[in-house]
């Protein structure tokens, strides 16, 4: 059974309510993408106006590595310390103005 003939028959046997529901969203879902096919065909339409001697950014564009280079480890090394404390438990007037207290 394809999957047309099985929402069919799920339709058949549901309220009218459910019937409405599903109409709905079914329109909806096709207006959407009608509207999106449009919008990349406009975006293509536009595209192909850009002038043959600006073509070469697309390129250069699409060859350009699209990941970030993470940073080394170690880059303040030296410049601070971490104290002795730096776990230990905050001052209660810490904690409280923390919770509004």
């Amino acid at each position: 059974m394809s999957e047309r003939e099985q929402l069919i028959k799920e339709l058949d046997q549901s309220p009218d309510f459910l019937v409405h529901e599903v109409l709905n969203f079914l329109l909806f879902i096709k207006a959407r993408t009608a509207e999106i096919s449009q919008q990349e065909s406009l975006e293509k339409t536009q595209e192909s106006n850009i002038p043959d001697f600006l073509s070469f950014i697309d390129q250069i564009n699409s060859e350009t590595p699209k990941t970030k280079k993470l940073r080394p480890f170690g880059l303040c090394a030296g410049e601070f310390v971490v104290p002795e404390d730096f776990d230990a438990p905050l001052q209660e007037e810490i904690l409280n103005a923390f919770e509004g207290k």
